[in-house]
């Protein structure tokens, strides 16, 4: 009878062993051929769709951009943003991956033209990249080949939409796409910078002004930083006041 018992034990328990092996596995990302899974924890989170990464093991950083979205632009002490939903994106973004292990699956296309990892963030069984688009902090930006979630993406964006949230805020909404932001912002920068090139001076001049091309301000003779500023590699001249002005620059505090 013992002998019997234990035969009928061994088994079941083998049964049970497999089932539970079965559902654990169903319960993580299919991955197709050519894709990976790469664990790694997260230093920082640039932005609503950027974050920055490291290996175990490795000391360098690597840029990881979320697939299937684009998220608002935030703002920084040089460039404009749109805010508030940049800063909203980034900062939910970061209370919920910083220095948190997460998995990066890759699709088709590993890295875009800049050398930066495209991949799907998982934060345990979350999907952060669904995450964001759910909770209306970024738009749904697709492009082929990288399209293995599209249709959950798709859910996800049309839920935030239906239920006003982040972005789709009837009231308070995104006027402008990620995108067409900042095609606009390349546009006034041409603009900017011709109108710049057309005002400047080749060579310093005695009593002339001295813009920053990286802060956007100018220094005046007598001014704190006026003889730092003509050793500036951001430096550019302007015969006056008034043509600094033109060229859109900001006359320094000090």
């Amino acid at each position: 009878m013992k002998a019997m018992l234990t035969k009928l034990v061994v088994p079941t328990m083998m049964i049970t062993r497999h089932f539970m092996t079965t559902v654990l596995l169903s319960l993580l990302p299919v991955m197709a051929a050519g894709q990976q899974m790469l664990e790694v924890e997260v230093i920082k989170v640039v932005d609503g769709d950027t974050i920055k990464v490291r290996r175990k093991g490795e000391r360098n950083l690597q840029t990881v951009r979320l697939i299937g979205l684009d998220a608002p632009e935030c703002s920084s002490r040089e460039r404009e943003g749109q805010e508030p939903f940049g800063t909203m994106a980034q900062q939910y973004l970061s209370v919920a991956i910083t220095r948190k292990i997460v998995r990066i699956e890759t699709d088709v296309q590993k890295e875009n033209e800049a050398g930066e990892l495209l991949g799907y963030v998982w934060l345990d069984d979350r999907l952060m990249n669904e995450e964001m688009l759910k909770q209306g902090l970024a738009m749904l930006a697709t492009e082929p080949p990288n399209i293995k979630y599209v249709e959950r993406f798709q859910k996800a964006q049309r839920a935030a939409r239906e239920s006003g949230r982040g972005i789709w805020n009837e009231k308070t909404p995104l006027t402008m796409s990620p995108a067409e932001f900042r095609a606009q912002k390349r546009e006034r920068s041409a603009e900017q910078a011709k109108r710049e090139s057309e005002l400047e001076i080749p060579d310093y001049e005695e009593g002339c002004v001295i813009g920053n091309r990286k802060t956007r301000k100018y220094h005046v003779p007598g001014g704190r930083y006026y003889e730092q500023a003509k050793t500036s590699k951001h430096r550019v001249f302007f015969k006056n006041e008034a043509d600094a002005q033109k060229a859109g620059y900001v006359k320094s505090a000090r």
